[in-house]
């Protein structure tokens, strides 16, 4: 199954959106909660989403691309099986399986208090903030794109790491 996933998500190529992205027009952010709940909402206007939401497989592609993860060698069956069987753990992707016409909702992605209290756990998620409020936040930071950094890369039990 595994290899059927990453085969799915051998096309994307697509830029990063955070290295030229812009702070949206919403007031600045007061929480952590604010601060991750306006980058879930950044990343889903980034993705050109149909209404009925994403493919699994395009959630999981877009997500790395949003990490700067473009090329395809970035995404291995490793990395996006982790990525997938987080979302999974968290209630984002409803089976266990990728299957035909799956879609995660923006409702399931964006509105997931399960997601935001995962990547506002985030330990680099939360050093971002911490930056941030001091002027110091580095380009391209985002909390959710330093939460799933954190999952691809995640290879031991580290308890500070962002496996929620």
């Amino acid at each position: 199954a595994g290899s059927d996933l990453l085969s799915s998500l051998e096309g994307s190529g697509s830029a990063s959106p955070i290295s030229g992205s812009r702070e949206s027009d919403a007031a600045p952010p007061a929480t952590i909660e604010e601060f991750v709940l306006q980058d879930l909402e950044r990343f889903w206007r980034w993705c050109p989403t149909p209404i009925d939401g994403l493919h699994r497989c395009g959630l999981l592609v877009k997500l790395f691309d949003y990490c700067g993860l473009t090329r395809k060698e970035s995404k291995t069956v490793n990395k996006v099986w982790r990525l997938d069987t987080e979302l999974r753990a968290l209630g984002i992707m409803a089976t266990d399986r990728v299957e035909a016409h799956q879609r995660v909702s923006y409702e399931d992605f964006v509105q997931s208090r399960r997601l935001k209290d995962a990547v506002a756990r985030c330990r680099d998620a939360r050093l971002a903030w911490e930056r941030r409020n001091v002027g110091k936040c580095e380009e391209g930071r985002t909390p959710l794109a330093l939460w799933a950094l954190g999952i691809i890369s995640h290879e031991t039990g580290d308890p500070q790491a962002c496996v929620a």
